[in-house]
């Protein structure tokens, strides 16, 4: 493995990391929110300080679009986490919201603190 791809991989993980926790420990609302785009600002952000990173992106092959049976293989994950969440549901784990709670709208949803 070369040793900028080394590099970029810790420094990515730890740049998310960072920005993740800090938003959360900021507990601002529209911050959390937006702290779930930290794995796209990091990449924008070794994209600009690091040098040759976009050869280091087309050598990985992300600039290109991959094919059909890892889509596939992509939505089967949707399989567990479905069976998973039936099954605590039938459990009584998990209960689903009621209908006046939905008619409600989104924006009476809201972050614990």
């Amino acid at each position: 493995m070369n040793k900028s791809f080394a590099f970029s991989g810790a420094a990515f993980s730890i740049l998310v990391l960072l920005l993740t926790l800090l938003a959360n420990l900021s507990k601002i609302t529209a911050l959390v929110a937006i702290s779930q785009l930290a794995p796209l600002i990091t990449v924008m952000l070794l994209l600009i300080v690091l040098p040759g990173r976009k050869e280091a992106l087309k050598l990985l092959g992300i600039a290109k679009i991959g094919g059909l049976k890892w889509y596939a293989a992509a939505l089967l994950s949707i399989v567990p986490i479905t069976v998973g969440f039936l099954g605590a549901w039938a459990f009584g784990i998990v209960d689903l919201p009621s209908a006046e709670f939905l008619a409600k709208g989104a924006a009476h949803f809201t972050v614990p603190q």
